[in-house]
C-alpha cells in the first residue's frame, strides 16, 4: 500500500490537478461555454463534485476552494430556496472571476436574492422554462451574451428586461424567439451575433411565436438592418416580408426559405442548412452566387438521401471550393452518403 508521501497523484501540480478538476467536474457545453457546477435538488442524487473534492484531502481542498473557474460557471436545474446555501457559498469562492449561469426551471425569487450582489460579475446568461425577477438585474457591465431559449416571459417583464438589456455596454451575442426579438429592446448597434429560434411546441398549430403584423415585421427587419451582424441564424420562417438587403460582414448564416432571396452576403463563410422536404436547393445557390462569395464551411442536419434524390450532389457540385473536411453532418441516412 501507498504512502501519501509516496502516491504518484502528489507528484502533480497544482496547475495539473486543478485542470483535472476542471475535466471531472465539467456538466454541460452549450454556446462555446463548459459549465464545472452543476447545482440541482437533493432528490435527484447528485452534489456538485466539486463539493466531494473538498473533502479528499487538505491539499485538494486548498487548489479547488481557490480555483475560480470551478465555481464560476453555474448550471442551475431547478433550483429552490433549500439549495440556496450552496449556491451562495459557490459565488463566495468564485471570487471576482466572471459569471456564467445557466438557469432552467428555477425559482425566480430565491435567484434573484442571491444573484444581485453578483450581477456586476454576470458575463453569460440563459434563462430557460421558468421565471425571472429582472428587477434586481440592476447593474450588468460585464454580460456579453443572453440565452432566452424556452423563456416565455409574459409581457409585464418586457418593459424590465429591455432597461437591463439595453443598459449592458458589453452585450454582443443575443439567442432568442421570433417574438421576444421585437418585443424587446437590445443595443442593436452593438449586437454582432442574433440567433432567432422559436422553440419546439407540442402543439403544431401554436403560432404564438410567430412574427405576424406589418408593424413586427418591420421591427425585424429594422434589427436585422441596424445591428453590425457577423452571424445571423434563423430556423423558423417567421413569414416576413421585407425588403431585400446587403449585410456586408455577416459569415454565418442560416436562412429559412422565405429569407433566401432577400439576402446578399459577400462575406459569407459558413452556411448551416435543415435538409427538409421544402428545401430548395435554387434558393441557396442563388444566394451564394448573389453574394459572390466564398464557402469555407457548410453544416448540414437532419439529412436523408432517399428524401432528395440528387439535390445534394447539385449542392456540392456547385460549391468546387469545400473539401469534405469542411463539410459537418448530422445525418439521418448514413449508408445514403457513401463517406
Amino acid at each position: 500500500m501507498l504512502t501519501n508521501g509516496k502516491n504518484p497523484v502528489n507528484v502533480l501540480s497544482d496547475d495539473v490537478l486543478q485542470t483535472i478538476f476542471e475535466l471531472c467536474c465539467a456538466a454541460k457545453t452549450a454556446n462555446g461555454i463548459t459549465y464545472l457546477y452543476r447545482l440541482q435538488p437533493r432528490s435527484a442524487g447528485q452534489l456538485p463534485f466539486q463539493h466531494t473534492l473538498l473533502q479528499v484531502c487538505q491539499r485538494w481542498a486548498g487548489i479547488v476552494a481557490h480555483a475560480r473557474l470551478l465555481w464560476s460557471s453555474l448550471l442551475l436545474l431547478d433550483i429552490d430556496k433549500n439549495m440556496g446555501r450552496r449556491l451562495s457559498r459557490a459565488l463566495d469562492l468564485s471570487g471576482e472571476a466572471p459569471l456564467d449561469i445557466d438557469a432552467i426551471a428555477c425559482d425566480c425569487k430565491t435567484l434573484a436574492k442571491i444573484l444581485s450582489p453578483h450581477t456586476r460579475r454576470l458575463r453569460t446568461l440563459s434563462v430557460g422554462y421558468g421565471e425571472w425577477d429582472w428587477t434586481a438585474m440592476h447593474d450588468v457591465p460585464a454580460l456579453e451574451y443572453v440565452d432566452f431559449t424556452g423563456f416565455k416571459p409574459p409581457a409585464t417583464d418586457y418593459e424590465s428586461i429591455s432597461v437591463v438589456l439595453t443598459s449592458a455596454p458589453a452585450l454582443r451575442r443575443v439567442t432568442c424567439s421570433p417574438k421576444l426579438v421585437v418585443h424587446i429592446m437590445f443595443p442593436r448597434a452593438q449586437i454582432v451575433e442574433l440567433r432567432i429560434h422559436r422553440e419546439a411546441l407540442s402543439n403544431p398549430f401554436d403560432k404564438s411565436e410567430i412574427i405576424r403584423t406589418p408593424k413586427d415585421k418591420k421591427c425585424l427587419f429594422d434589427i436585422i438592418s441596424a445591428a453590425p451582424l457577423r452571424l445571423l441564424t434563423c430556423t423558423d420562417d417567421t413569414g416576413s416580408e421585407f425588403p431585400a438587403m446587403i449585410k456586408p460582414d455577416i459569415e454565418v448564416a442560416q436562412f429559412p426559405r422565405s429569407w433566401l432571396p432577400r439576402f446578399t452576403l459577400p462575406s459569407l463563410r459558413k452556411y448551416s442548412i435543415c435538409w427538409d422536404r421544402d428545401l430548395e436547393i435554387k434558393d441557396i445557390l442563388d444566394l451564394f452566387h448573389r453574394s459572390g462569395c466564398t464557402l469555407t464551411h457548410l453544416d448540414i442536419s437532419n439529412f436523408n438521401g432517399s428524401a432528395i434524390e440528387g439535390a445534394l450532389e447539385e449542392l456540392l457540385l456547385a460549391l468546387p471550393l469545400l473539401t469534405p473536411g469542411a463539410i459537418y453532418w448530422a445525418v439521418v441516412n448514413v449508408q445514403w452518403l457513401g463517406l
